[in-house]
């Protein structure tokens, strides 16, 4: 619906007034049309969008720094494609049999559109703009960005490079001479020649070209300098005056002020004795030698208390290497102590030998049980996981076989105890 009344208010817009209405007023009006026509075609309004906010160095057909490369914007980057079936239709029904009037007018209309859509950005985005160029921190990124300069080549470098010019361009010499006419022998002696005198014109065209930058350079270094003490004097002068305005020193008693305060220095007296120099005789009260012989005694208190004292300080800072760090994770127990081996933290079963977690059966010969049978055969069997497991202790392994040496007592005792029960019961019948 809105495609239509676009298409049929364009068209009495063209016949009653020029092409040369402004953008502004076409989309008062685009706007105004959308607004009433929301209500009954919501889903044709929402799709239509008048256009998209993009940058005005898009539209600038001239970017101002060349080396910049801008992306041209096309008709459907600003405004979408039902709008463009619709400036395409009023231009044809406007020109219906003239092609190149029906282009005209549709890129006229296109450009008014996209200049509107330039203009409006702008002005939605001069404030933000404004508001970060006036930013301090932004004001002084962009002062101190410089433009790259090109780097010289290294001596290295131009060395290498030089080289293997020259014998490219002796070859390429002696190869024209030969095919000049002249013999081998002479065509090697003009491109010896010829490359001689040319290595020696580029060397002295090298050097002044050094020299022209060094002069540059000298020249740049210079008018920084220059620079900085013209600047220099400001500061000082700056410092002087409000050194004056701000510490002018303490009035005297005349009423001026005094530009330095004096210093007071103390003389000494030369008739006061200097009890640092030990004049007098000694007393004699030890003897030297058998100070020698004097043991230095202390509490270990205080040793420990100072020992903890820098263990405390040094660990609240941390390891200071890869070091301290590995001999803290050894103290705590993290990492194996060096050299490593598999009797590492055994304990008490560092002084029990192999023999007592594989000859497990000598055990079972202190205990009742039946050497013959399938419990003999069970316990058999038992031995052989438990000497062949290399997790348990041997007091571990005694412990589990204790306890189904109690299991089959249990066992045995109470099928004693079930036959019994049947003997008295079948005596007590037969005698009845």
């Amino acid at each position: 619906m809105l495609k239509h009344i676009l298409h049929r208010w364009v068209l009495l817009e063209t016949t009653n007034h020029s092409l040369n209405a402004s953008a502004s007023q076409i989309c008062q009006r685009l706007s105004r049309f959308k607004s009433s026509s929301s209500s009954g075609d919501s889903d044709e309004t929402s799709s239509l969008q008048v256009g998209k906010f993009v940058k005005s160095d898009v539209f600038d057909p001239k970017p101002k720094d060349p080396q910049i490369t801008h992306h041209k914007m096309k008709p459907k980057d600003v405004m979408d494609d039902e709008l463009l079936d619709a400036v395409t239709n009023v231009a044809k029904e406007l020109h219906k049999s003239n092609n190149e009037m029906q282009k005209k007018t549709k890129e006229d209309l296109i450009a008014r559109l996209t200049k509107h859509e330039e203009e409006s950005f702008e002005t939605a985005t001069q404030s933000l703009r404004s508001e970060m160029l006036s930013d301090s921190s932004i004001a002084k990124l962009l002062s101190d960005v410089a433009a790259d300069k090109p780097q010289p080549m290294s001596r290295a470098a131009e060395i290498r490079h030089a080289r293997r010019g020259l014998v490219l361009l002796r070859s390429e010499i002696f190869y024209q001479a030969k095919q000049s006419g002249y013999s081998a022998s002479e065509a090697q002696k003009i491109a010896e020649r010829a490359v001689a005198l040319a290595e020696k014109r580029v060397i002295e065209k090298h050097k002044e070209k050094v020299k022209k930058q060094q002069d540059e350079l000298d020249a740049e270094k210079k008018s920084l300098y220059e620079a900085n003490e013209k600047e220099q004097k400001f500061y000082d002068y700056a410092f002087k005056m409000a050194s004056k305005m701000l510490y002018g020193g303490d009035r005297d008693s005349k009423g001026g002020r005094t530009t330095q305060p004096e210093l007071t220095v103390v003389e000494v007296d030369p008739k006061m004795e200097n009890i640092f120099v030990r004049s007098n005789e000694r007393l004699g009260i030890f003897d030297p030698e058998e100070i020698k012989s004097f043991e230095e005694r202390h509490l270990n208190y205080w040793k420990e208390w100072d020992s903890a004292a820098a263990r405390l300080s040094n660990e609240s800072f941390g390891p200071k290497n890869g070091f301290e760090e590995m001999i803290e994770w050894t103290n705590k127990g993290k990492m194996w102590p060096y050299p490593i081996d598999n009797e590492y933290l055994m304990g008490e079963e560092s002084e029990v030998g192999f023999h007592e977690h594989i000859f497990l059966e000598r055990t079972l010969s202190q205990y009742d049980l039946p050497r013959t049978g399938p419990i003999a055969h069970f316990m058999e069997l038992v031995c052989v996981g438990l000497s062949k497991n290399p997790y348990m202790t041997a007091k571990r392994k005694r412990e589990h076989l204790e306890w189904f040496v109690k299991f089959f007592d249990e066992k045995m005792t109470a099928e004693i105890q079930k036959l019994h029960d049947q003997e008295q019961k079948a005596a007590e019948i037969a005698e009845a």
